[in-house]
């Protein structure tokens, strides 16, 4: 499933804490207009970041991702 950026998705993130951008861990790094690639049954904790790439997989809280991310069915954390 693709989810289109928007400034409700980016304040949902950062309420979150999701997705945030490496190192400062407060602004989601995704603008406006940006797909973001996300598995149809996954999700992502509370605290958990992709710094690279489109792709999210499903993620527990405190786990990180610095590569890109080529599928969406990996589960880490």
């Amino acid at each position: 499933m693709q989810i289109k950026v928007n400034k409700f998705v980016r304040e949902y993130l950062e309420e979150f804490n999701v997705l945030m951008s490496y190192p400062n861990g407060k602004i989601c790094r995704y603008k406006d207009d940006e797909m973001i690639n996300v598995p149809d049954s996954g999700f992502m904790e509370e605290y958990s970041t992709v710094n690279k790439g489109n792709n999210t997989c499903q993620m527990g809280s405190i786990s990180y991702s610095n590569a890109i991310i080529p599928r969406l069915d990996i589960k880490i954390g």
